[in-house]
């Protein structure tokens, strides 16, 4: 018993955590000195890489972007008015991380990664952070017309391969395609949709009640938190989780400087600008429901919102509370077998331009190739959109300065420094607000720890005539 809520408890830690805290490391997007990570932003993009070799043992991220979160100096608040609230959060660690060259045309990398990505977002409704129970909600939201809103989560484990080549080398540049197969095993996957709740409002003498008239929903998570699930350690966590697979390929093309030295012209290091186009993440991960996933709809009459706060109050576990719940529709239907949450899927253009011999401005364009509102196919997305990148790197030092766009139309302006292995960068400076003032939640962080070789004259020398 106490492996399975060991168990549990780390399941709903990889849930929970992105609540509080992004699969791009938007501050080295371009650079030529990234490494293994590279492919995570292009799969062409390793083999024109300056290192023959690069191992990166840990890489760490997370996002937030809230219109309904703020921080204030005593404690994390809900902000007040009639809104469609929305959170949206992802994060991403990467575990042995390694690429190596193979001649002068190809390049291989692999690695392991946990991702999470979760969406929140509801219909206009007034939410504050003094509401204690159902009932001084739905006080508050007398005069909306009806409630609705989802929420989906998926988090997953990931093994990468990648094949990153070059398939043309002439004296103006090099053209790079590659790859990459992503192997992954649905961990942690849950939805809720809620659609056209309305109610009304009926007094006696002092006292008020609220009586629900309508509204449906849907309700399904992953069978690894059925606690009727036989789980005694990480390994049956693995065995029984369903395996997908997904991929991502990509093109990039690298101009060479006309004016660097003549040994170095068609050095990594020295090219005037590089292009690349990707499309990431293509795919979607697999979950089991559990035994306790229903369909609701057609609320019995009258039910109020005591009798609802006492079917969630009254509960022991989970099954218990949808039992408990199922008994207030008239129409309720279980659902079984397999449901998906796709891959934040996109379409991601770079450029990258060299100013000086050290000084580099990088665009990086994100285009979102799914949504995450639909009620019948559950999905996740990224949430940066456009990224500016001002940069002076070179192999052991590195200052960034990222100004973001994000999907939601916030613009976050971080920063970033490379010292030797390690990568330290924060995705806004206002964390606690955007640029636009307003007292939102948005923001996050991530480190890089990346080994290779630091001689820039070995680098030099080892690449230099590559064709």
């Amino acid at each position: 018993m106490k492996k399975w809520i060991f168990i549990q408890g780390a399941l709903f830690w990889m849930a929970g955590c992105q609540l509080l805290w992004a699969q791009s490391y938007h501050a080295i997007n371009g650079s030529t000195y990234t490494g293994s990570t590279s492919r995570f932003n292009n799969p062409a993009a390793p083999i024109l890489g300056a290192y023959s070799w690069e191992f990166s043992p840990l890489s760490y991220q997370l996002s937030l972007s809230s219109n309904a979160l703020f921080l204030d100096t005593a404690a994390l608040r809900v902000r007040p008015g009639l809104m469609n609230h929305f959170v949206h959060g992802n994060t991403d660690i990467g575990l042995f991380n390694g690429m190596f060259k193979i001649g002068s045309r190809w390049a291989i990398s692999a690695g392991m990664r946990g991702r999470s990505y979760n969406h929140y977002r509801t219909q206009p409704v007034n939410i504050v952070d003094t509401t204690s129970s159902l009932f001084s909600f739905l006080k508050d939201n007398r005069s909306t017309p009806n409630i609705g809103g989802y929420i989906t989560h998926s988090g997953w484990l990931e093994g990468d391969i990648n094949v990153s080549s070059l398939i043309l080398s002439n004296e103006s540049g090099k053209l790079s395609v590659g790859a990459t197969l992503q192997i992954m095993k649905g961990i942690s996957g849950a939805y809720l949709s809620l659609r056209q709740v309305t109610y009304q409002e009926f007094t006696s003498g002092p006292d008020t009640a609220y009586v629900f008239t309508g509204g449906s929903g849907k309700f399904g998570y992953n069978y690894l938190y059925d606690p009727a699930n036989n789980i005694q350690s990480f390994k049956d966590v693995l065995q029984q989780s369903l395996t997908s697979l997904g991929a991502s390929i990509g093109v990039e093309y690298m101009q060479f400087d006309a004016n660097a030295a003549e040994k170095i012209r068609k050095s990594p290091l020295a090219y005037n600008w590089k292009l690349g186009i990707s499309i990431l993440d293509i795919g979607a991960n697999r979950f089991k429901y559990a035994g306790p996933s229903r369909n609701f709809a057609d609320p019995k009459f009258p039910i109020t919102d005591a009798q609802i706060e006492n079917a969630f109050t009254g509960a022991n576990n989970l099954p218990d509370l949808v039992d408990s719940v199922s008994s207030l529709f008239n129409t309720v239907t279980p659902v079984s077998g397999i449901f998906k949450i796709s891959l934040p899927t996109k379409l991601v253009l770079n450029f990258d331009k060299k100013i000086t011999k050290e000084v580099y401005v990088n665009a990086n364009v994100n285009l979102n190739l799914v949504s995450d509102e639909s009620a019948k196919k559950w999905r996740t997305r990224e949430i940066n959109a456009v990224t500016l990148t001002p940069r002076w790197e070179n192999e052991w030092f590195g200052i960034y300065l990222p100004l973001q766009i994000t999907s939601e139309g916030d613009a976050w302006l971080g920063a970033a420094v490379k010292m030797g292995p390690l990568t330290l960068g924060v995705h806004n400076f206002e964390w606690t607000k955007s640029l636009s003032k307003e007292p939102n939640l948005r923001g996050g962080g991530y480190l890089l720890l990346s080994v290779h070789p630091f001689n820039r004259k070995k680098i030099l020398t080892n690449l230099d005539c590559w064709q």
